[in-house]
């Protein structure tokens, strides 16, 4: 009987609207065949079909059909009450012209669509078709449309891993509440030489709900929930004159770290009181984790419960953000030292508090990095002087090594930021698609990526390591791996995409400070041959020393005339002619001709 009365005086409305104020009449009929009435009404100006909204007493809403994103469009002025929440019905609808990737000359597509981090929904997959039409439909509840929903197209693989074909980005903030978006988009190429992928027509829809008709409501954006600051990297350097823990005056001793609910631990070192881990963890700084780090060292019992040795807790807020910080913690009454390496590195600062890890580098965040680094805002930041971004996509062309299997990752490193990429098992030619981030103090460092091969029982073996410049950080590139010298060739290529924004100012200014110190670099151990070439080298120069010293003596005491009168020559010549300053002059010649 409510929703009777209100969807009347709705429609009442429209009416005065509609003829000019010849309701009144209708409504001396309305208590006749309302039913009846209603219908042919609806019918008559055209009324879509109407969303579920209402059904306990709220005002329905018309879905408005729109083939384009709206221009006047401003979410900020969207507020949402405590007891609703958002429904997002997107409708995977076709593909159309989609590149080939088999042999056949077709594709196997299906689509996979991400929301935030966690919810991962996929079509089927519709075999030898490059026109696929899936119209399949899927509905979520969420409590914020701040993110992005990522589309991603694959061609399925039944031995291997599947093939990316393309991708797309799907802005759930671009539309009004009740309005249906229906569009066919070009995929951006996932495919390396081709351009053209092909497209995806899809449509999605936004409607604000009561949260009592959410069944299951998720959070993929930051509204009263988790929102990504920045990332917190911390490495484990090593530990000094640790307490014997065991019978035998040994210790087997690890690192336990928490931020908020995340926890990681080192790997144990057995029968240790120097142990030297130098392992490298990630945690994603939230507003929900807290700013306190904290630092436990333990020595673990087989079977028993492991002996705490001693702790401490870190406030993150107090470490200057995007700078390594070391941390050394010992406990009292004793010369036992943990040390740590801290780096707080904070997307908010640079504008872009919402980066995730895995988001593809779009035009938006390129256009707040150059903002952020033009030459207008020199003066806000001297210390930052620029920002990498650094895409991983793949590694090709890596050996079999005839028994067992390649297990590849992939470190990145620079300055004393170090990356390490999930494992891909039993893979020689991995793929990855993953994007890092990194501070840049000084615009003379280098990138290194090294290729490893996981193994369970001994080391990891490097595979090939490339070291590039910061300024030839441009660009999607091959690169061939080199082996660690970085000398002769390696095994295998990778494939990387990078950018790099920076202040060129701040970046000269920088030239003239002394370069971070690189605390990460592993110990120097002594190397047998190292030191038979050293002393080959100084021996080398000593006999040229002395061969110089020689002719000088020969030339003075006249024992060789001729080379003596030349000399003699040369040098009243030189004293006569060449001025102090020609030689400063002529150095700058010769290094602006090199």
């Amino acid at each position: 009987m409510c929703l009777h009365v209100l969807l009347s005086r709705r429609l009442r409305k429209r009416t005065e609207e509609a003829e000019g104020g010849q309701a009144s009449s209708r409504r001396e009929n309305r208590s006749e065949g309302s039913s009846h009435y209603f219908k042919d009404f609806g019918n008559n100006l055209n009324i879509t079909k109407l969303t579920s909204w209402g059904r306990k007493g709220h005002p329905e809403h018309d879905i408005i059909e729109i083939t384009e994103v709206p221009e006047d469009w401003d979410i900020s002025k969207e507020i949402l009450a405590d007891d609703e929440c958002y429904r997002i019905t997107l409708t995977i609808i076709r593909g159309n012209n989609l590149i080939a990737m088999d042999s056949n000359g077709m594709s196997d597509p299906f689509v996979e669509v991400i929301f935030g981090r966690n919810i991962h929904l996929k079509t089927r997959t519709i075999n030898k078709n490059c026109n696929p039409v899936w119209n399949e439909k899927f509905t979520l509840y969420i409590d914020d449309r701040s993110a992005l929903a990522n589309l991603h197209v694959f061609d399925y693989d039944f031995f291997g891993s599947n093939d990316r074909i393309g991708y797309l980005d799907l802005d759930l903030a671009s539309i009004p509440p009740f309005q249906r978006l229906t569009i066919t988009q070009q995929l951006g190429s996932s495919v390396e030489g081709e351009d053209n992928v092909g497209s995806l027509t899809y449509s999605y829809l936004v409607e604000i709900v009561k949260t009592s008709e959410a069944n299951d409501i998720k959070s993929i954006g930051t509204k009263g929930q988790e929102r990504l600051l920045g990332i917190i990297q911390v490495t484990v350097i090593e530990g000094i004159d640790l307490p014997p823990m065991n019978s035998d005056g040994s210790c087997d001793p690890f690192v336990r770290l928490s931020l908020g609910s995340h926890q990681q631990e080192t790997r144990t070192i057995p029968t240790t009181l120097n142990p030297k881990w130098r392992e490298n963890f990630e945690f994603r700084y939230l507003n929900t984790s807290g700013s306190i780090l904290q630092v436990s060292l333990w020595d673990q019992e087989v079977g028993l419960s492991d002996n705490m040795i001693g702790d401490t807790e870190i406030d993150l807020k107090k470490i200057t953000p995007n700078q390594p910080f070391k941390y050394i913690f010992g406990l009292d009454h004793s010369n036992t030292k943990v040390s740590l390496l801290i780096k707080v590195l904070l997307f908010a600062e640079l504008g872009a508090a919402e980066l995730q890890l895995q988001k593809e580098i779009n035009d938006a965040e390129s256009r707040i990095l150059h903002d952020q680094f033009s030459l207008k805002n020199t003066l806000n930041d001297m210390g930052n002087v620029g920002y990498l971004i650094v895409k991983l996509i793949r590694a090709t062309n890596i050996p079999n090594k005839g028994i067992g299997s390649v297990d590849p990752f992939v470190v990145i490193e620079i300055e004393n930021c170090r990356s390490v990429t999930p494992v891909r098992d039993n893979n020689l030619e991995p793929e990855w698609n993953l994007t890092y981030r990194f501070p840049v103090h000084d615009y003379h460092s280098t990138l290194y990526l090294s290729l490893w091969d996981e193994e369970d029982l001994v080391s990891n073996v490097l595979l090939g390591r490339i070291a590039i410049p910061l300024f030839n950080c441009n660009g999607l590139k091959r690169y061939i791996l080199k082996d660690a010298k970085l000398e002769g060739v390696g095994k295998g290529e990778l494939v990387v995409e990078t950018a790099i924004f920076y202040n060129p100012l701040r970046a000269a200014i920088r030239t003239f400070t002394p370069k971070e110190e690189i605390i990460l670099k592993e110990p120097t151990k002594f190397d047998i041959t190292l030191l038979q070439r050293d002393v080959k080298r100084i021996t080398a120069q000593v006999e040229m020393l002395q061969d110089a010293t020689e002719g000088l003596d020969n030339i003075i005491r006249w024992r060789s005339k001729p080379t003596s009168f030349v000399s003699m020559v040369m040098f009243v010549v030189i004293v006569y002619y060449i001025e102090i300053w020609m030689v400063p002059l002529a150095l700058g010649f010769i290094l602006l001709w090199s």
